[in-house]
């Protein structure tokens, strides 16, 4: 856990921390008092870890570097489903389709999950 906060938390997968890091401080900067989690491993999955998190949060938000078909969120979906948490979740990735070439920041940008992308996407939800 990188940072506590309440009402949101998100859980950062891989090299996107940076941008989810600069996001926290966005969401803070307009009120808002967003966790966020290092995801340092997939497998196996930090179960203990996801049922703190459910009882805490009402919104989980993932945001990986992947497709959004059968990566971390997906996961994370299935765990909530599972145990029956009554929890909302955003899923911030890649959608299925070819990112073109570009630089990381502008794929990132192209893909919704830069900071300023994140940030809008998780206030859309909490609204």
């Amino acid at each position: 856990m990188i940072y506590e906060g309440q009402d949101v938390v998100i859980l950062a997968v891989g090299n996107i921390m940076e941008e989810c890091e600069k996001a926290v401080q966005l969401l803070k900067s307009q009120g808002y008092n967003p966790g966020l989690v290092n995801v340092r491993f997939i497998r196996p999955m930090d179960e203990e870890m996801l049922h703190v998190l459910s009882k805490k949060y009402s919104l989980i938000v993932t945001v990986e570097e992947n497709q959004l078909i059968g990566g971390y969120g997906q996961m994370i979906s299935a765990f909530l489903h599972k145990n029956v948490c009554k929890n909302q979740l955003l899923t911030l990735g890649i959608s299925d389709y070819f990112v073109g070439h570009a630089t990381v920041n502008e794929q990132r940008e192209e893909a919704g999950i830069n900071a300023d992308s994140i940030v809008k996407s998780i206030i859309d939800r909490m609204n």
